[in-house]
């Protein structure tokens, strides 16, 4: 696993502004009867962003994994209990960095 994929808590923090806020995770196309995935509607924003390629694959595998972890429940519905016990697994069962904890608290 490269370094960026051992980065995925600011991410977390800015998935769940955005939702929030409703940028993502809602009906962006109202002529479509089903609104997209969270996923899709992730890598729509990063495209407009000009996030890179793997930068985008990288994001999107974190937040998948930040989901798998809490039982597949939307991120719409978690707050900071559900992202510090993440980044406490993380920690504590994948060795993740010290820094790459604090880099998530920012």
């Amino acid at each position: 696993m490269d370094e960026q994929e051992k980065r995925p808590p600011k991410l977390l923090n800015q998935l769940r502004e955005l939702l929030r806020r409703g940028a993502i995770g809602e009906n962006i196309d109202e002529q479509e009867k089903r609104p997209p995935k969270l996923l899709d509607q992730l890598r729509e924003l990063l495209k407009k962003k000009h996030y890179s390629y793997k930068t985008e694959q990288s994001y999107v595998q974190w937040v998948k994994r930040y989901i798998l972890f809490n039982n597949k429940h939307h991120p719409k519905d978690m707050g900071e209990q559900e992202i510090t016990q993440f980044l406490s697994h993380l920690a504590v069962k994948e060795n993740v960095s010290a820094s790459t904890q604090n880099q998530a608290l920012c």
